[in-house]
This record gives structure tokens, C-alpha cells and sequence, in this order.
């Protein structure tokens, strides 16, 4: 029963180191699914806040969500495209773009954590601050997803 369930388990294991490299569009999908909401939810409060300084913060909220939605979206579509290319030729040439992307993006995604970050820790308002938290965890799957790409 033990010699079983542990072959089970390195099984399952395998699976998911395999399937690892050829899902990630869906990674960068998901995020930017959760930019969108995230930018959704920052303008209705932005709408309904009567507080300057809450209205800076969501401000930014909406530009940086907005922002990364699309950075999102560009990094699924390029990896789309690539997981689905048959030819080598034309497979090195989007492997080449997408590095090129990465490359280009790798230090700014730090930079606007931190920004965010001092901006939520600034905010008096839970609902903010919450949304905030959430956005900084978003940049941070973003970030890693980004870091680790596969593409070989």
C-alpha cells in the first residue's frame, strides 16, 4: 500500500514538472485576468471615494493594473504562439522576441512593487490597502512567472 502511494505520488510529480513549461500562457492569462478585475474594482472605488488622497493611491491603482494587464496579456499571447509552432525557425525567432520582452521588463516590475507597496502602507482605508496587497501579489506572480519562463 506505502510502495503504491508513493509511486503515485512521483508520478503526479512528473506530470506537473512535465506540463510546468507547456502551460505557461495560461500563468500569464490568469494574471491578467486579475489585473483587469483588480483595475475594475480600483476605478469603482475611485468613483466613490470622496477622499483626495484615496483617489491619488486608486489612481494609481488603475494606471499600474492597467499597465501590467497588458504586459499580461503581450507575454501569454507571445507564449501562446510559441507553444504552438512547429517550425524551429520560426520557433527561435519567438523565443528570441519573448527574451528580448523579458529582458527589456525584468527590472521594472521591482520598481513598481516598491512604489506600490509605500503607497498601500500610506492608505487609511482597509479596502485599499486590501486591494493594494492584492495587486502587489499579483506583480509578484507576474515577476516569478517572468523569471522562470521556459522555453525550450
Amino acid at each position: 500500500m506505502k510502495h503504491s502511494v508513493s509511486c503515485i505520488a512521483i508520478v503526479s510529480l512528473i506530470f506537473i514538472l512535465a506540463s510546468e513549461g507547456w502551460c505557461q500562457a495560461q500563468h500569464f492569462d490568469t494574471s491578467y485576468s486579475n489585473f483587469v478585475r483588480y483595475l475594475d474594482k480600483a476605478a469603482q472605488l475611485y468613483f466613490d471615494s470622496d477622499d483626495p488622497s484615496d483617489k491619488n493611491i486608486l489612481s494609481h491603482f488603475t494606471a499600474t493594473t492597467s499597465l501590467f494587464a497588458e504586459k499580461s496579456y503581450l507575454f501569454a499571447t507571445l507564449l501562446e504562439i510559441f507553444e504552438n509552432m512547429k517550425s524551429e525557425g520560426d520557433k527561435t525567432y519567438v523565443k528570441n522576441r519573448i527574451e528580448g520582452v523579458r529582458t527589456k521588463e525584468a527590472g521594472k516590475l521591482e520598481n513598481m512593487i516598491d512604489i506600490t507597496s509605500r503607497l498601500v502602507d500610506t492608505a487609511d482605508n482597509k479596502g485599499i490597502q486590501f486591494l493594494g496587497y492584492q495587486i502587489i501579489n499579483e506583480m509578484r506572480i507576474l515577476r516569478r512567472n517572468i523569471d522562470h519562463l521556459n522555453l525550450q
